[in-house]
């Protein structure tokens, strides 16, 4: 066997590597169900991509690029999307994205090269085949964990009844059922013996159940249109005889379900089922949320419209642009959830007219290239992913087969290039280039992946409890943000909160308070001076370290700016309207509560607030016109309202809110504690000595701290 076929059988077995992704799940790193993935699939993809350039080189007249149209299309996307994000509002970011997500522009290059490879190596329907049922065999793997999920035998890791399997999400394993189930009906249809075709039915019922199982609506629905319109494609284009009346009968099946589920939908038996009841609460009303995002994303787009803004930086916008009656969603979306209007906001007309021209060109290579029951199945595949894109947003298990199917219609319409068909093996070019090859690999590991891989293993034992304390933590969170541009916006924000939640611990002692939250402002400013402070969610954050650290002036001109940045995000409003009631500036914190308030008065949130300020201020109109809206007429207990009475100097109020307390939870030492201090500024001293005394003897490990309540007390 010659080094050729060696290399060839190495680059191939990369790229079967490469469908093992869904089931990496890294514990050991921050978002497990992400990170892993994206740097396995990577790394695969680059020993891939490598081994099919140095056949390329070696043998150009076989392993040279083929003349595609589709191929120019996902190229000419691909580099339009880096052009975009070069001229976006955060272009490391656009480039690297974060743990989260793990897409950016270096995961799109990335598919483009697992794309290359695939055409490169596979050459032959037989080569393609195979390798779709690897793809095929890799899924049905993925859908057991799901069965056992659904039999309780395994943890569902997305903390509902939603089928997630080893992708931990239930979206993201719809949406890549939906394209396997696709790849069974195409292995179904070249396949004539019937053991086979037995076989191939039972995985397209398995595949399908379980993608029911994860209640993803876009995705049941993008099955049944992608089967609806492989049965149309089917009758009108390439049926005849029993096909024909077969297809019209499967269109029949699928109206008479979709019209029989539309008339039931109110029933005991649909209600009752999640994902029945998920399908049937379907109205325009129910998408509201949806409708509200996308208008925020097309505000964007005019302001922005040739290059866009550049991908991961959704997030901007929707701040920018933010509708107050959002107030009862996730409050920092940073995706559109609709695929080709992510691709408009990220990468403007420019860019999205390369993703419209893409998939032209991928329905004509299925024209003129397909034929019969394949290419109607293939039509149905790339339906059902519109479909489903339509309500998400695409990630790593979705880009992956959609670029099998692009690398099989680039393999069908390819045509070599005559220059490169000229061209003899250049064997003697073997000791060269192989040992660049390898070299490259090296380099490519240690320069895209292990700076991030040791921030992603950093960043989880930095907010996690560790061997060593406070101060091991602080090492972790040292050495994640020396380590890499990726995720270094992650690792601040998660350094911030680790630092707030250590201001809040008495038991800390004060010089460790400060030197934590010293170090997560300083890391703070100097990530916000990078990127021009344009992100209210970081200045959020540093406001409060800032406030935590009583730089509360400081801190107040941060939450305006991050206010200026949203203004009419209700939570940052009140958020800084609670911070101006905590410095006794009452008058600018009601006037801050009404604003968050009259933004859209359901609210409650909201109008808890402003009930605080009421109280501040002492409008008792107001309060018992909130009260009544809101409260059934009572004034709840809760911290904020006490900060209002605190403020008032209602003392009564105060002791009375903290004995309500205390009877709910007496073992609580915090507030005995603030009991204590509540009767001490009311004149109350035996209580309060009595309140602090039983806080000693419940945690003695914080003696140092209530001996000096006891102390400002005195006998």
């Amino acid at each position: 066997m010659n080094t050729l076929t060696w290399l060839r059988g190495g680059t191939l077995v990369a790229l079967y590597a490469v469908l093992l992704t869904p089931f990496i799940v890294a514990n050991d790193l921050f978002f497990p169900f992400i990170t892993g993935k994206a740097f396995y699939f990577r790394i695969m993809v680059e020993v891939a991509f490598v081994g099919y350039v140095m056949l390329a080189v070696l043998n150009p007249a076989k392993y040279a690029p083929k003349k595609s149209w589709v191929l120019f299309a996902l190229s000419g996307f691909v580099a339009i999307v880096f052009i975009a994000d070069i001229f976006g509002v955060f272009p490391a970011k656009s480039l690297w994205s974060n743990f989260e997500r793990m897409e950016g522009w270096v995961t799109l290059v990335h598919i483009l090269m697992y794309v290359t490879a695939l055409v490169g190596v596979l050459q032959s329907d037989k080569d393609w085949k195979r390798y779709i049922a690897g793809a095929a065999l890799a899924a049905v793997c993925v859908s057991f964990v799901g069965v056992f999920q659904i039999l309780g035998l395994a943890e569902i890791h997305q903390g509902s009844t939603r089928v997630t399997a080893t992708l931990g999400n239930a979206a993201y394993l719809a949406g890549y059922l939906l394209f396997h189930i696709g790849f069974t009906a195409f292995l179904f249809s070249h396949t004539k013996s019937s053991p086979a075709r037995w076989l191939l039915g039972a995985v397209f019922i398995l595949l399908s159940t379980v993608l029911f199982f994860t209640a993803t609506r876009g995705a049941i629905l993008g099955l049944i249109a992608g089967i609806f319109a492989s049965g149309l494609w089917y009758v009108f284009f390439d049926a005849s005889g029993k096909g024909k009346k077969i297809a019209l009968g499967l269109i029949a099946g699928v109206i008479v379900l979709v019209g029989g589920f539309i008339a039931v939908r109110e029933s005991n038996f649909v209600q009752s089922n999640e994902t029945l009841q998920r399908m049937a609460s379907i109205t325009l009303s129910e998408g509201n949320t949806r409708f509200t995002i996308w208008g925020i994303a097309f505000e964007g787009i005019k302001e922005r419209p040739l290059l866009g803004w550049g991908q991961e930086n959704f997030n901007r916008v929707f701040n920018k642009y933010y509708d107050p009656s959002l107030y009862a969603q996730e409050q920092w979306f940073d995706r559109v959830h609709n695929t080709p209007l992510d691709w408009l906001i990220a990468t403007g007309i420019i860019g999205f007219l390369a993703y419209l021209f893409l998939g032209l060109v991928a329905i004509r290579a299925l024209w003129k290239k397909t034929s019969g029951l394949p290419r109607a199945i293939l039509f149905g595949i790339l339906v059902a992913y519109a479909v489903h894109s339509f309500f998400v947003f695409d990630n790593l298990l979705s880009y992956l087969p959609l670029a099998i199917v692009l690398g099989y219609l680039i393999f069908r319409e390819g045509v070599s290039f005559s220059y490169f068909e000229k061209m003899s093996p250049r064997t003697e070019l073997i000791p060269l280039v192989i040992p660049i090859g390898f070299v490259v690999l090296v380099i490519s590991f240690f320069a895209l992946h292990s700076a991030p891989y040791t921030s992603a293993y950093h960043l989880v034992r930095g907010v996690s409890p560790v061997p060593g304390g406070l101060q091991a933590n602080l090492e972790h969170f040292d050495r994640a943000l020396d380590a890499s541009s990726l995720g270094d916006q992650e690792v601040r924000e998660h350094l911030a909160q680790f630092s707030m939640s250590v201001a809040s611990q008495g038991t800390i002692p004060p010089q460790v308070r400060e030197s934590v939250t010293r170090i997560a402002r300083d890391e703070m400013a100097n990530f916000l001076a990078r990127i021009d402070g344009e992100d209210a969610r970081l200045q959020l954050l540093y406001g409060l370290i800032l406030h935590a650290r009583g730089e509360s002036e400081a801190g107040l001109q941060a939450l305006e700016r991050a206010v200026a940045l949203s203004p009419k995000k209700q939570t940052l409003i009140i958020q800084l309207g609670i911070m101006h009631l905590e410095l006794g500036q009452k008058e600018d914190a009601y006037n801050y509560f009404r604003y968050a308030y009259e933004l859209d008065t359901r609210f409650d949130q909201s109008a808890l607030a402003l009930l605080s300020g009421a109280i501040a201020v002492g409008d008792t109109a107001l309060i018992q016109e909130i009260s009544e809206k809101h409260f059934g007429g009572s004034i709840p207990d809760e911290p904020l309202i006490l900060l209002g009475y605190q403020v008032a100097g209602n003392l009564e109020a105060i002791v009375a809110s903290w004995e309500r307390r205390l009877e709910e939870s007496p073992q609580d030492v915090d507030i005995l504690i603030r009991l204590g201090a509540s009767y001490h500024a009311l004149g109350k001293r035996t209580l309060a000595r009595e309140a602090l005394l039983s806080a000693l003897q419940l945690a003695p490990e914080r003696k140092e701290e209530i001996e000096a309540y006891l102390k400002e007390v005195g006998e």
